[in-house]
C-alpha cells in the first residue's frame, strides 16, 4: 500500500488596509504572511499585537505604511507603550513615531520568537524608543532622532535576548545602545551620536561602528569584541573577575581609556588612540598612542581620522583575525595599517559623517597599487567586490537615505518577506479580491 502524504500549504495571505480607528482590531485578525497596510493619519496606542502562524514556522506578519512617503505616524498613548508585539514572527516597515512623552517605551518586543523592525524611524521620543527582548532580533536601516534611549535589549535577568544591528543612525540620545545582562547584541556599521554610545552589562560584538559620545562612548561589563570602530568618547571596561574578556582590534579611539576592569584574558590590537597608551595587559600587541593627534590623524578634531601617510600608524601593525576589515569595508593587508581605517592611498575620505555610512565614499583619487584581490564587504548585504587598487571604490548604488537620518538602502529582506514595492504590485494585484478592509475582518472583499 502506498500513501500519499500532501505537503502542507501556507495560509494564503490576506492584505489587510486599515486606519488610525481600527488597526489594533484588524491586527489582532491576521494570521501569518498578512499584509497590514497602514494607512496614512496619526495613530495611537496602546496596542497589543500577538503575531500568529497558521501551521508553517516560516510564516511572517508584516505591518507597513501603505505610502513611504506618507507614512502612518503614532503620535500617543493611554499607557506607557504605544506598540507591544509579541507571538511569532512578525516585521514593522516604514512606520514613524514621533512626539513621545518620557516614561514611554514607542516599541516594545515581548519575547517572539522572531521580529524585525526596518526602515522605522523615532522622533523626539523622550523615554525609549525600542525595549525588546526575544530569541532573534533585528534591526536595519532605522533612525532614531533626540530619543532618550534608542535601543534597550534584555531585561536584565531570565529573559535571554539575542540581536542583530545593521545600518542604523542615533541622531541624538541619552543612550544609543543599552544591553542588560542576559542581551547577546551584534551591531555592524552603526552610527551613534549620545550622550552614551553603548552601555552593555551584557556580551556585545560591535564592528565598523561610528561612535561620537559626549559622555561616555562604550561602558562594558561584560565580553566584548569591538572590531574597525571609531569611538569619540571615554571608553570604559568594567568586567566582573571571572567574566570572559574583552576584545578590542584595530580600532580608532578619540578620549581616555580607563582599562581597570580588564580580565587577563583581554587584549587590544592594532588599535590607534589620540594620547599617550595607558598600560595594557600583556597580550596587547602593536598599538599606537599619538599625544600629538595629527602625526596620526588627518584631522581628528573633525572626525577625519584617516590615517597621515607615512605617518606612525603606517607601520607596526599586526595582523588579527578579529578584523579582516578595516571601517571601510577594505581587507586588511599584512601587516595593516593601526587603527580603523587601512592606508589605501593618500589624501582622506574627510571628516566622517554622523548619519548613514553610505553616505561617505570610501574611495581615494590616487590609491595604492594592489595588493591582493580579497572581496570587500561593503556592509550592505550586496555582493562583496574585489578591491584592484586601480579605481577608486565606491558604495554601491541605494536608495537617498530619509532626510530624518534612516539609512534606508538596499539591505536584504528576512526570508518570506515582500519589498515595499513588491507589496504595493501585490496590493493592486490583489484589488477585489485578496484585499480585505477593516470592517471585514476575517473576510476577503
Amino acid at each position: 500500500m502506498i500513501l500519499f502524504a500532501l505537503p502542507a500549504l501556507a495560509h494564503v495571505p490576506i492584505i489587510w488596509l486599515a486606519g488610525p480607528s481600527d488597526y489594533c482590531e484588524v491586527l489582532a485578525g491576521t494570521i501569518g504572511n498578512d499584509f497590514v497596510m497602514l494607512e496614512p493619519g496619526e495613530y495611537h496606542g496602546p496596542c497589543r499585537f500577538d503575531a500568529a502562524l497558521s501551521d508553517v514556522p516560516v510564516e511572517l506578519t508584516t505591518v507597513q505604511s501603505l505610502d513611504p512617503a506618507n507614512p502612518a505616524v503614532f503620535v500617543g498613548t493611554t499607557s506607557d507603550v504605544v506598540l507591544e508585539l509579541g507571538g511569532e514572527r512578525v516585521i514593522l516597515l516604514a512606520l514613524t513615531f514621533r512626539g513621545l512623552p518620557d516614561g514611554v517605551d514607542a516599541v516594545r518586543i515581548d519575547a517572539p520568537r522572531e521580529a524585525w523592525l526596518r526602515s522605522v524611524t523615532f522622533e523626539d521620543v523622550a523615554g525609549t524608543a525600542l525595549r525588546a527582548e526575544g530569541e532573534s532580533l533585528h534591526v536595519v536601516d532605522t533612525g532614531f532622532r533626540d530619543v532618550g534611549t534608542a535601543m534597550a535589549f534584555g531585561c536584565g535577568g531570565g529573559c535571554p535576548t539575542a540581536a542583530d544591528l545593521s545600518n542604523n543612525v542615533v541622531a541624538g540620545a541619552r543612550v544609543a545602545l543599552e544591553v542588560a545582562n542576559d542581551g547577546v547584541v551584534g551591531a555592524r556599521d552603526d552610527v551613534y551620536a549620545a550622550e552614551t554610545g553603548v552601555s552593555s552589562k551584557g556580551t556585545v560584538a560591535l564592528d565598523g561602528l561610528l561612535i561620537d559620545a559626549s559622555t561616555v562612548g562604550l561602558s562594558l561589563g561584560g565580553p566584548a569584541v569591538v572590531t574597525a570602530s571609531v569611538v569619540r568618547g571615554p571608553v570604559a571596561v568594567h568586567t566582573e573577575p571571572d567574566a570572559t574578556g574583552v576584545v578590542l582590534v584595530g580600532d580608532t579611539f578619540l578620549g581616555v581609556l580607563d582599562l581597570a576592569g580588564w580580565s587577563d584574558d583581554s587584549r587590544m590590537t592594532n588599535s590607534a588612540l589620540d594620547r599617550d597608551l595607558p598600560t595594557l595587559p600583556p597580550s596587547s600587541l602593536a598599538n599606537r598612542g599619538c599625544p600629538d593627534a595629527g602625526t596620526c590623524f588627518v584631522d581628528a578634531a573633525v572626525l577625519d581620522v584617516y590615517p597621515v601617510t607615512d605617518g606612525p600608524l603606517a607601520t607596526g601593525g599586526a595582523p588579527d583575525a578579529a578584523a579582516s576589515a578595516d571601517w571601510c569595508g577594505f581587507p586588511r593587508r599584512d601587516p595593516p595599517t593601526i587603527g580603523a581605517f587601512e592606508h589605501v592611498g593618500p589624501g582622506s575620505y574627510g571628516p566622517l559623517p554622523l548619519g548613514p555610512k553610505r553616505d561617505l565614499e570610501c574611495g581615494l583619487s590616487e590609491p595604492d597599487p594592489p595588493t591582493d584581490s580579497a572581496p570587500v564587504d561593503d556592509h550592505t548585504g550586496a555582493s562583496p567586490s574585489a578591491h584592484s587598487g586601480a579605481d577608486p571604490v565606491s558604495p554601491p548604488v541605494v536608495a537617498p537615505p530619509d532626510p530624518s537620518g534612516c539609512a534606508c538602502g538596499a539591505v536584504s529582506q528576512p526570508s518570506g518577506t515582500a519589498s515595499l514595492a513588491l507589496a504595493a504590485v501585490v496590493l493592486l494585484a490583489w484589488s477585489g479580491r485578496g484585499v480585505a478592509r477593516a470592517d471585514r475582518l476575517g473576510r476577503s472583499s
